[in-house]
This record gives structure tokens, sequence and C-alpha cells, in this order.
């Protein structure tokens, strides 16, 4: 049968809460000879079959993975998942790092990080949320090495003629 054909049968599945044969289903789909795009999403829906079996580890491990190598928009659902599953078995405080490391970007690292504060709240987990909190605090640069980082980027724009990225580096 056609990875499409196997799509369609997984989300039918799926949809019906039948897991077991979504699983069978998507799994098909990314042995099979469907093009990239195709078989990441049959990745991303097989991670949310293990966060609904609650093996968390495992949704958490493929989130990422698409989240490293997917295109969007599929990346960014797979990031924001991979936060929520974080929020089931990682560690508050080691928040700020896994994001950095995931993201990279200082601005996705705040809005992930406070999604993930929202999580723990949202489960009652009030501890946790000030201890990611407190993770997220710590690794922010202060306002005084913000403002010299982005001046120091504006004068190398400048240095090479580029008017236009030192005017956005000092309006950060």
């Amino acid at each position: 049968t056609a990875p499409l054909a196997w799509l369609s049968i997984a989300e039918h599945l799926f949809a019906e809460s039948n897991l077991s044969g979504a699983i069978r289903a998507y799994q098909h789909v990314v042995d099979s000879q469907a093009d990239e795009g195709t078989r990441h999403y049959a990745h991303f829906k097989l991670a949310w079959c293990s966060y609904n079996h609650a093996d968390y580890h495992k949704a958490l491990d493929v989130f990422v993975m698409l989240a490293q190598t997917a295109g969007d928009p599929l990346r960014r659902e797979a990031s924001k998942d991979a936060v929520r599953v974080y929020t089931e078995v990682g560690a508050p405080e080691d928040l700020h790092a896994w994001l950095a490391a995931l993201l990279g970007d200082p601005g996705q690292i705040a809005a992930e990080g406070e999604r993930g504060v929202a999580s723990w709240r949202a489960r009652g987990l009030e501890a946790e949320a000030q201890r990611a909190e407190a993770s997220l605090r710590s690794a922010a640069p202060s306002p005084g090495a913000l403002s010299a980082q982005h001046k120091g980027a504006a004068s190398d724009a400048l240095a090479a003629g580029r008017l236009a990225d030192a005017v956005t580096a000092l309006s950060r």
C-alpha cells in the first residue's frame, strides 16, 4: 500500500484512539519510500502516540529529533511539543540549559521557557515552575551586558559597511 494510504489509515486510527493500530500504520509510513516531509510527519504522530502511552522519554527523543531535522512548520511544532514533554520528565532547574541546546536563539529560549513554566503551573506543580523560572532568570544576560553585546555587533556591522545590520543590532 502506498505511504499516503498508510498515513490516511494511521490518522483515522489515531482519531479513533486506536493507538496500537495507529503506531503500526505510522511505522509503515516511516519505513516507506515516502518523501522526507511525510516521514517526518509520521514520526511526529508516533511521538504523540508515545506521549499518549505515557512513554515520555521516547516522545521527547522524537520531538527533539524533529526540532533539529524537520522543516517549518513541523520543526516549530516539534520544538513546542518537546518543551511540553520535557516538563513531564526533565529537571526544572535544567530548563534553560536544555532549551539553549535545543533552540540556541535567546528569543526562542525565553518564549519556550515561559511555555515550560506555564505547563508546570497548569498541572499544579508550583515548586517546579519556580525552579524553572529561577533557571531562566539566572541564565539571562544582564541589561548592561546585553547592551554591550548589541553595541559590539553594531560596531562590527558598521566596520563591514552594513548600516542596516548595525541599526538592527542597536534596536534589539
